[in-house]
C-alpha cells in the first residue's frame, strides 16, 4: 500500500477529508466577513456572505441566525420567522431561534 493511501485512510478514519478543512476556513472566513458587513449596517453585503455559507453547508446555524436577524431589521418578519423555524428544523435545541421566534409570533 502506497504511503498517499495510508495518508487518505488515515483522514477518513479522522472523519475529515482534506477538503473539508478547507471548506471549515472558507465558512469561517465568510461567517467573519458576514458579521464585519453586519456591524457596519452594510446588510445586504452581509446576506450575501451568510447566503455563501449555506451554499457550503446549508445547515449552518450561525449562517441562519444573521440572515434572520436581517429579514428583521428591514422589517420582514414573516420572512424573519420563516428562517427561525428552518433553524428549530435543523437545530431543535437552538434556543436563539426559539426565543426570537417567539418574541416575533407575540408569545
Amino acid at each position: 500500500m502506497s504511503d498517499e493511501k495510508r495518508e487518505e485512510m488515515k483522514e477518513g478514519e479522522k472523519g475529515t477529508s482534506p477538503g473539508s478543512e478547507e471548506k471549515g476556513k472558507e465558512i469561517e472566513n465568510l461567517l467573519e466577513m458576514g458579521k464585519f458587513y453586519y456591524v457596519n449596517r452594510k446588510f445586504d453585503e452581509a446576506r450575501e456572505r451568510f447566503e455563501k455559507v449555506l451554499e457550503i453547508d446549508p445547515d449552518n446555524e450561525e449562517a441562519l441566525l444573521n440572515i434572520a436577524l436581517i429579514h428583521e431589521l428591514h422589517n420582514e418578519p414573516e420572512k424573519a420567522k420563516e428562517v427561525y423555524q428552518t433553524v428549530l428544523k435543523k437545530h431543535p435545541e437552538s434556543a436563539a431561534a426559539r426565543e426570537k421566534l417567539n418574541r416575533l409570533s407575540g408569545l
